[in-house]
């Protein structure tokens, strides 16, 4: 979903070419790859408007603006975990100080960034997006009792509330891979007015 800063792969290649070496086969399918994504944008922008993605699947969302105080809602569901706190005595002098090795509250921080983001990509894609194009022969949710019977089949528990048997057919039927969680993601915080930079610089500081 970021934005490539070259038109056509033709101006990358040309300043390899000015530092006096070939571009490398991974570089050309890279920049191929950004340059297609960055014209299946456009493409489906122009079509049906901003924040819209057509998925891998087919299906076309239009996201909507679902409001910061619902994340934040969200995110208060779970509390992020705070390191044990170790007293440390040394040269006659004693202090405490927290112990962020310590190997439980590295497990669990570690479960709080998965649930974290777990809750945050079920919110978009739940309350954030809705249909606005399906592919042929697709079936509505309404309409499409076989996933509950494959589901069934195969000892995963079904929802109870319409709206959580929503959002597993979502997860099975529109969006099933990472990247479409993911553009979900992207595409509902733009509609809330995040740009795309901010997330990449967010994105950024988690790593660092």
């Amino acid at each position: 979903m970021a934005d490539f800063n070259f038109s056509d792969r033709e101006e990358m290649v040309e300043i390899q070419e000015e530092k006096d070496f070939s571009p490398d086969a991974d570089i050309v399918e890279a920049i191929d790859t950004a340059v297609e994504q960055e014209e299946m944008e456009d493409e489906t922008t122009s079509k049906y408007g901003k924040n819209t993605l057509v998925t891998s699947t087919g299906y076309v969302l239009r996201a909507k603006d679902i409001g910061f105080s619902l994340l934040e809602r969200v995110m208060k569901q779970i509390e992020e975990p705070s390191p044990p706190v170790v007293t440390i005595t040394e040269a006659g002098k004693t202090w405490e100080e927290e112990n962020k090795s310590d190997p439980a509250y590295i497990k669990s921080l570690e479960d709080y960034t998965v649930r974290s983001a777990m809750l945050i990509a079920n919110t978009c894609a739940l309350l954030g997006v809705d249909i606005i194009e399906y592919p042929e022969n697709a079936v509505s949710f309404d309409d499409d009792k076989e996933w509950i019977e494959q589901f069934d089949a195969i000892g995963i528990s079904i929802p109870t509330t319409r709206s959580g048997r929503y959002l597993e057919w979502l997860k099975l039927r529109v969006i099933p891979s990472t990247n479409d969680i993911n553009d979900v993601q992207i595409v509902v915080l733009n509609a809330m007015g995040v740009t795309e930079e901010d997330i990449e610089e967010q994105m950024s500081s988690f790593q660092d």
